[in-house]
């Protein structure tokens, strides 16, 4: 499975996103058009994060989100949103993909890490800075550096 195709997986696939995904930059232009808010659902339970967390990763309040299911179940994330979806997707997908396992990528990613001030690398991943403190240490672990 490529690593687009494993986002695109735990982002609801073509049943939620209502489109094919073939390579990584096909998800420019969803994300900028929004993804829908089921995306989260389906990254939600892939990733055993609970719905507060990621809520307040993407700066969304729970009352908002029940807000936008109510008036309309289809309705899209914002941009933002939907950007900070995929880039958990993406680590996640990039985690399964280096340690060849689904269930030692969610230990990894759920598991405070030295490298990371102590903290989980899914904790880290509300910002830039933090995606790419976890993107750092996945490449380190491919080459078999430790930092």
């Amino acid at each position: 499975m490529t690593i687009a195709q494993r986002i695109f997986d735990v982002l609801g696939g073509e049943k939620t996103i209502h489109r094919q995904v073939v390579e990584i930059k096909d998800f420019y232009e969803m994300i900028n058009e929004g993804l829908p808010i089921q995306s989260a659902n389906h990254l939600i339970e892939t990733c055993q994060l609970t719905q507060e967390t990621m809520l307040s990763h993407m700066g969304i309040s729970r009352s908002t989100i029940s807000r936008m299911k109510k008036n309309d179940p289809d309705s899209k994330l914002d941009r933002d949103a939907s950007d900070h979806l995929y880039r958990v997707a993406y680590i996640f997908a990039r985690a399964c993909e280096l340690f060849d396992d689904e269930e030692v990528a969610l230990s990894w990613l759920h598991r405070p890490q030295v490298a990371l001030n102590n903290e989980s690398p899914f904790n880290k991943l509300v910002n830039l800075n933090g995606v790419s403190q976890v993107e750092r240490q996945l490449e380190l672990i491919e080459y078999g550096v430790y930092d």
